[in-house]
C-alpha cells in the first residue's frame, strides 16, 4: 500500500487527462451534426484536442491536489454506479436509480476524498484500475459476461 501511494502525483496526473479527454470527447462531439458519419478528419481532430485538453486538464490537477482527490473519488463513484446498475438497477427499468446511487456515492466518495485517507486512494486507483481491465473483456470474449 506505501508503493502505491507514493505514485499519487502520477495517479492524479493519469486520472486527469483521463476525466478530461472523455468530457472534451463528448463535448466536442456534440458540436457537429451526425459525428461518426463524418469525414475522418473532423473524428481524428477531436481525438487530438481532446488528449491535449486532457493533458491540461490533468496538469491543472497536480496543482491543487484536493481537486485531483475529489476527481479520483468522482472515477470510483462513476464505475461503482455502472456496476450496481448493470448487477441490480437495471430491473427498475428506468434510470432515475442510477442517478440517485451515483448522486449518493459521488458524495460520500468526495467527502471521504477530501479526508485525503492514504488507504482511500490506494483501493481506489486499484478498484477503477480492475474495472477498466476486465470490462473491456466482456465485449471481445465470446460468452464473457457483460
Amino acid at each position: 500500500m506505501i508503493f502505491g501511494y507514493l505514485a499519487i502525483r502520477i495517479t492524479i496526473l493519469l486520472y486527469g487527462i483521463y476525466a478530461g479527454s472523455l468530457l472534451s470527447v463528448v463535448f466536442l462531439a456534440q458540436s457537429y451534426n451526425d459525428f461518426y458519419l463524418q469525414t475522418n478528419g473532423i473524428f481524428i481532430f477531436t481525438i487530438c484536442l481532446a488528449v491535449i485538453l486532457g493533458i491540461l486538464y490533468g496538469i491543472t490537477l497536480l496543482t491543487v491536489p484536493k481537486i485531483g482527490y475529489i476527481n479520483i473519488g468522482i472515477i470510483v463513484a462513476i464505475v461503482f454506479s455502472l456496476l450496481l446498475q448493470n448487477s441490480l438497477l437495471y430491473l427498475t427499468g428506468s434510470l432515475l436509480a442510477f442517478y440517485i446511487t451515483f448522486g449518493v456515492t459521488g458524495l460520500i466518495m468526495i467527502i471521504v476524498s477530501l479526508l485525503e485517507l492514504k488507504n482511500f486512494i490506494v483501493i481506489c486507483t486499484s478498484f477503477t484500475g480492475a474495472f477498466f481491465f476486465i470490462r473491456p473483456l466482456g465485449f471481445f470474449l465470446p460468452g464473457y459476461p457483460n
